[in-house]
């Protein structure tokens, strides 16, 4: 409980499915297996695509574009390895095809933000040429994507839509990854973005959370004290990280919990790259 930040209720399922032992449970409604059927498909439907965005990186020649943005921000393997980046290729349909091959629903890969419908019927890419950055829960299961341009093209970023496995108010980029860093210094910094956070992460500094192109929220500071039991705020210092730090700074003392900014100078940002 304490590790992983979960109720008595919530560790016994997770030890439970670790180790192959089912937890009988009240008896269920069938609209509620039905949703949890479908919850437990979306989550292996999103780790699919996880695969396939990181083999097109790694492997493929379509990922080449990606592989050498990734080298020229000073990237290393192993970062990008911990953030299983991916790159979606230039192509329509390069996903939906997979999909396709892998019998997938396509009508809960479009509930998942994945493709989209024309109005025709036909199904496409919803991210296309773009790095792709895994929005993973606290056990590092991936339930959204982020996809920036690798180019000044607009918009910079396409985040994955809500979903009955992502709710953007709730979940943090990165805990996974900083939640042990976060429990042992009993701090943790909130960046407002996925370069931002990989930057702070690559430099080992490891207690680091990131906002999914949303503002900070209630939500996001329940989960924070799970871990921690004083935060920093690290935002841009354009007027737009001022006002998100100042808005910030309202949920801190509403929720209690023990808060100090990190001013960066006037027109400097986080990334160092």
């Amino acid at each position: 409980m304490k590790i992983e930040g979960l109720s008595f209720p919530e560790a016994v399922k997770f030890l439970a499915k670790r180790v192959g032992v089912i937890i009988e449970e009240r008896p269920r409604t069938a609209t509620e297996k039905r949703q949890s059927d479908e919850r437990e498909l979306l989550y292996r439907i999103n780790e699919q695509a996880a695969k396939f965005y990181r083999r097109l990186l790694l492997g493929d020649p379509a990922g080449e574009a990606g592989r050498r943005y990734l080298e020229q921000r000073g990237v290393d393997s192993a970062t990008s390895e911990a953030y299983a980046i991916g790159y979606a290729a230039d192509k329509w349909d390069s996903l939906t095809k997979h999909l396709e091959q892998q019998r997938v629903p396509l009508d809960l890969a479009e509930k998942l933000g994945l493709i989209k419908r024309r109005e025709g019927g036909r199904y496409y890419d919803a991210f296309r040429n773009r790095l792709l950055f895994v929005i993973a829960d606290m056990h590092g299961r991936p339930i959204g994507f982020g996809g920036r341009v690798l180019d000044d093209s607009l918009p910079k970023y396409i985040n994955s839509p809500e979903s009955p496995i992502y709710h953007k108010s709730e979940v943090l980029f990165g805990l996974n990854l900083a939640k042990h860093a976060m429990r042992e210094k009993g701090n943790g910094i909130i960046v407002e973005g996925y370069f931002d956070h990989l930057a702070l992460y690559q430099a080992g500094i490891k207690n680091v959370v990131a906002t999914c192109g949303t503002a900070l929220t209630t939500g996001h500071i329940k989960v924070l004290q799970r871990y921690a039991s004083k935060v920093f705020t690290l935002f841009d210092g354009d007027s737009a990280g001022r006002k998100a730090t100042l808005r910030s700074m309202e949920l801190f003392l509403d929720e209690r919990l023990s808060a100090s900014v990190i001013e960066l100078p006037p027109g400097t940002t986080l990334i160092l790259f």
